[in-house]
Formats: C-alpha cells, sequence, structure tokens
C-alpha cells in the first residue's frame, strides 16, 4: 500500500446554524452614561441655537447702529446750521444748501493738512462742496456757489480760485440734533428730530456725565431713497410737543365781570330800577284815589 492509500479525504463540513447572540444586560451605569451623552449632545444644540439667536441679534444691532449712525449724518448739519424749513428741495435756500454743504465737508473729519492755506483761511476746493451738496440734495437742482455766513462765521468763496475760503476759528453751532422717531414710507423715511441746545448741557463734575437739555423744538426730516442714493427731500416744522393745559382755576380776579358784561348788568340793574320807580308811582296814585274816595263819602 503506498503511500497515498494512507491520506483519507477530509471530512465535508457542513454549514453551521447561527448561534443566538448572547442576551445583552444593560446595567444601570451604562443606562445613566447613555442618559448623560444625550443631555449633552441636547445641550451642545442648544448652545449653538443660542450662538446663532445672539450672532444675528448683534448684527441685527449693528446693523441699526450703522443704519441710525446714517440717519444722523443727514440730521446733523441740518441742526447745526439751523435750516430754514422746506417742503422740497426746489424751495430750499441755496444759501442755507451751499452752507450746509461747506459745513458738512468741515465736519466729516477732513485731514487739514492735505488742504492749502491763505493767511488765516483754509482753502477748501469748491469740488468738494459740490459733492456734498449731491450727497445731501441729489441732482435735481445744480449748487450755485457763493459766500454764505453763519452764526458768527462766514465762508467766503473766491470764484477765480474755485475755493471756499474757511476762518481758523472753532465754530459751535446752536443745536444739535436728537432722533426721537422714524417712519417709514415708500422709498422714504420720516425722522422726528429735536433740537438740543448747545449751550445749555450740563456735565456732572464727578462723573463727567452730560445731561441733555429738553428740545427748543422738533422738525420732520424726510430722505427719499433713490436709485442714485439717499437724499433730503423736506424739512418740515413741528414747534414743541403738544402737552396738556391743566384747567384754570377761578380766582378773584375772573370774578369780575367783563366791560361788556357789566354793562350789560349796569343796562339791566337801570331797567330794575325804573320799573321800581313805576311801581312806586302807580302805589302813590291809587293811595291818593282811595283817598278821594274815602273824602267824598264822607262828605
Amino acid at each position: 500500500m503506498s503511500y497515498y492509500d494512507y491520506l483519507t479525504e477530509p471530512e465535508e463540513q457542513l454549514p453551521q446554524e447561527p448561534q443566538p447572540a448572547p442576551e445583552q444586560k444593560h446595567s444601570p451605569l451604562n443606562v445613566f452614561i447613555g442618559i448623560v451623552v444625550i443631555l449633552l449632545a441636547c445641550f451642545g444644540v442648544y448652545q449653538l441655537a443660542v450662538m446663532g439667536v445672539d450672532l444675528a441679534r448683534s448684527k441685527k444691532n449693528d446693523a441699526d447702529a450703522a443704519q441710525t449712525a446714517d440717519y444722523y449724518s443727514y440730521v446733523i448739519p441740518v441742526a447745526a446750521i439751523n435750516m430754514v424749513p422746506f417742503e422740497d428741495v426746489a424751495a430750499a435756500d441755496m444759501n442755507e444748501m451751499v452752507e450746509l454743504s461747506v459745513w458738512s465737508v468741515l465736519n466729516s473729519a477732513l485731514d487739514s493738512t492735505q488742504y492749502q492755506y491763505s493767511g488765516d483761511y483754509l482753502l477748501l476746493p469748491e469740488g468738494q462742496v459740490t459733492a456734498a451738496f449731491v450727497h445731501f440734495f441729489g441732482m435735481g437742482r445744480a449748487i450755485v456757489h457763493a459766500t454764505v455766513s453763519g452764526y458768527g462765521y462766514e465762508f467766503t468763496y473766491d470764484a477765480a480760485a474755485h475755493v471756499y475760503k474757511i476762518p481758523l476759528t472753532t465754530i459751535t453751532p446752536v443745536y444739535a440734533p436728537t432722533i426721537t422717531d422714524t417712519e417709514t414710507k415708500g422709498d422714504s423715511v420720516v425722522l422726528t428730530v429735536g433740537y438740543l441746545n448747545t449751550g445749555l448741557y450740563t456735565q456732572n463734575s464727578r462723573t463727567g456725565e452730560l445731561s441733555l437739555p429738553e428740545p427748543d423744538r422738533y422738525v420732520k426730516v424726510t430722505l427719499r431713497t433713490a436709485s442714485t442714493g439717499t437724499y433730503i427731500s423736506s424739512v418740515r416744522a413741528l414747534g414743541l410737543p403738544e402737552t396738556a393745559v391743566p384747567a384754570q382755576q377761578p380766582t378773584a380776579a375772573s370774578a369780575v365781570p367783563s366791560t361788556e358784561e357789566a354793562s350789560s348788568e349796569d343796562a339791566s340793574g337801570e331797567g330794575e330800577s325804573s320799573s321800581g320807580d313805576e311801581t312806586e308811582a302807580e302805589t302813590s296814585e291809587n293811595e291818593a284815589d282811595e283817598e278821594t274816595e274815602e273824602a267824598d263819602d264822607e262828605g
């Protein structure tokens, strides 16, 4: 028998039936860990949601702050020059429009080292004044350059040099604005602006905090937005806000009748006196008649 006769073929292995998985036991510790993981996951989602809301709110606040700052960039020069109200740009005073444009350039954080000087004057190119004019009032009306003056200052226009001569003095506006209300109407926004007298500001000597005065008066500034920008379209006067007037109590002075009342009373008094005199006269006549009749009876 050869070597190969001793070799036996391997027995065929029958497929094994799947054995059931051993039953897993959930210990209280495993359950607790699972709950903690779920809570942490929920907390993370909540934190992300809160962060998202805070981010959106901060962006909105930033947008609102930027919008408010843009509104103030328009109303600050309007209040500074105490602009005369107008219903339409076509009816606005040109000198005041030029004055506002010059004033706005001077208060736009310009670098004074970039300008030329002549004696005690800074030379402001008319091109910058024209650009400011268009920014505030649009292109519906062309600027007419001229010398303009305000509260204690004068901006002299040099037509030959195409510059405005700005005196090197401190210019303090009489009024500063405070926006108390905004109302959107189509492509326009109407700003209710109070005029604060800058001479009535007070400062706390300990904290340095400024106390603002009550507005002297109010105006409505309408800003209209077009495809080319946002412009001032009108400035309307409002005066002081309406306040309730307490009813006046009658006084000794109010008890004194007016001239007309006195005249009426005098006239009625005279009438009463006259009627009284007539009554007395009639009574005397009646008594006389009775005495006469009695005398006739005795006779």
